[in-house]
């Protein structure tokens, strides 16, 4: 989550993001742990309807959400957001939440992103055009 945030806000400098098992569309407490996040808050939900907006809006680099349906710690569709020219979701099979990181069809979606060249997001390719014109 905090990679996509710094990309919200420093978009220059940030070439991808890349997430495994990040319920940055989930709504509060839908996951298994979201329960131990309110107890320990006090019996409030930390997650409000202001910042759920937030975590859902997609930075303008390119971002490929990695999940799987059988997780069994973050619930998956809150790890899936909308497909578009910066978004990409992956499912992988049979991946348990601590499996992600090390888990071999997960290693290669992470590594078959990393060897793709760099994308220019349309913000970046309009600047260029604009700086040209000027």
């Amino acid at each position: 989550m905090y990679a996509r945030e710094l990309a919200k806000k420093h978009p220059e400098l940030v070439r991808q993001v890349i997430t495994l098992a990040t319920p940055f569309a989930d709504q509060a407490n839908s996951t298994h742990a979201g329960w131990l996040f309110t107890l320990l808050n006090g019996g409030v939900s930390p997650m409000d309807e202001a910042l759920l907006r937030q975590l859902g809006i997609d930075p303008v680099v390119p971002c490929t959400s990695v999940y799987s349906p059988s997780d069994g710690i973050v619930g998956w569709s809150g790890c899936v957001g909308t497909e578009s020219e910066y978004h990409q979701n992956v499912e992988v099979d049979n991946v348990s939440h601590w499996g992600m990181v090390h888990h071999p069809e997960v290693l290669r979606v992470v590594a078959r992103l990393l060897g793709e060249p760099r994308h220019r997001s349309f913000r970046s390719l309009l600047d260029a055009c604009v700086t040209k014109l000027f």
